[in-house]
């Protein structure tokens, strides 16, 4: 794609700021452009899922993709801001590795990292992406959502695994979620990667920003049943810690409940 056909496809994507949806007509009648010129670059976006074309009016509206970015550059920003000094001091205080992490359709990615050892080859960098199912982080988050929502995630009764730990069907996945949702964090017992364990809660954000998990993890030498089961109230007092710093008041309650 050239120069050109990159800044016409920005010009595009930003049409949509004033219009919730457009055809390519008046797209091109919007940017003094032919119609067939738009629609090439208007099927270019929709491959990339930026945007995306209703079967019945045939309008076009912002993608997914969109969505998901700008949650990521929100969630960046809160992380830099608030979240982080918190991690470093979890860190210090448990000396394990610390992680954050926010959940994008059926995937994690992870936003953060803190650690105070070697992880021992283990690499979960910044911008890592991990199917959700088999981390700490991401069935923490999944289990805040409904059953429909976790029905679109996994239509397919198996599941991919990454270890012989990995949740393997869609059914144990939502029995385990169950539990999740009643203890208020989930564990990755060497699901997503073979010799690590990790325990994970929940940041409970407002209703339009991208959901957030925080997350220990370490070896299975260092994170014995004992120290998970010690390292769970400091995740929590964190959790709260952060809600105060964020000002918000239904993070609070959920952090004190």
């Amino acid at each position: 794609m050239s120069i050109q056909s990159v800044a016409r496809a920005s010009a595009i994507l930003k049409l949509f700021r004033e219009h919730e949806t457009l055809s390519i007509a008046k797209m091109a009648a919007l940017m003094n452009l032919s119609k067939t010129t738009v629609h090439g670059l208007v099927k270019t976006l929709e491959a990339e899922k930026l945007l995306q074309q209703d079967a019945k009016s045939r309008l076009y509206s912002l993608g997914h993709i969109n969505y998901e970015l700008g949650m990521l550059y929100q969630s960046r920003i809160v992380t830099h801001a608030v979240v982080l000094p918190w991690m470093k001091k979890l860190s210090e205080q448990v000396e394990e590795t610390v992680q954050l992490a926010t959940l994008t359709d059926a995937e994690v990615i992870y936003l953060s990292r803190v650690t105070t050892q070697d992880f021992y080859g283990f690499s979960i960098a910044e911008g890592l992406r991990m199917p959700a199912h088999c981390t700490s982080t991401g069935k923490c988050m999944l289990a805040t959502l409904p059953l429909p929502r976790l029905m679109e995630l996994y239509p397919q009764e198996t599941l991919l695994t990454r270890t012989p730990q990995t949740i393997a069907t869609r059914s144990e996945l939502l029995q385990q979620l169950q539990t999740v949702a009643q203890a208020g964090y989930a564990i990755d017992d060497q699901e997503a990667e073979k010799g690590l364990r990790g325990i994970a809660i929940p940041l409970l954000t407002a209703a339009n920003s991208a959901p957030l998990a925080l997350c220990i993890s370490g070896t299975v030498a260092h994170m014995t049943d004992a120290r998970i089961r010690q390292y769970l109230p400091a995740l929590q007092e964190t959790r709260l810690e952060i809600a105060r710093r964020l000002g918000n008041h239904a993070m609070h309650a959920a952090a004190l409940y």
